[in-house]
């Protein structure tokens, strides 16, 4: 393999090894919001969409959800 074959492997395996440790972050903020939060977790099982349960959390932890336009 040339030497610009093998710097275009090593980027490439870069950028895969970035957006893994990317995605495994995002897994565990997002399994400690809902052990954190169990209202958003059922209302996601039930079907809610993202905006629904992110409204509902905040109405259940007593804050005043953002009036919609």
């Amino acid at each position: 393999m040339s030497r610009r074959g093998t710097q275009v492997v090593t980027a490439l395996l870069g950028l895969i090894m970035l957006l893994l440790l990317g995605m495994g972050a995002m897994s565990q903020r997002l399994n400690r919001l809902l052990e954190e939060r169990p209202a958003v977790a059922e209302c996601l099982k039930a079907g809610g969409t993202a905006g629904q349960c992110r409204d509902a959390s905040g109405v259940a932890a007593g804050h005043a959800a953002a009036p919609s336009p």
